[in-house]
């Protein structure tokens, strides 16, 4: 099995398996989407209260 997966073997798969796995690099990627959306949500709210203050 081990010959048929390094014979099989494409390289980017195999650098997305290992950044995956990677516990730091996960903790990296989660605080990064979670900030995004913070920023997101504050933009949100941001023209929220601009429509209401025209309105």
């Amino acid at each position: 099995m081990a010959r048929l997966i390094d014979y099989d073997a494409d390289p980017f798969e195999v650098e997305l398996y290992e950044l995956a796995s990677d516990p730091q690099t996960l903790l990296i990627d989660r605080a990064q989407r979670r900030q995004a959306g913070q920023y997101e949500r504050h933009v949100r709210r941001l023209k929220d209260r601009g429509r209401r203050a025209r309105g």
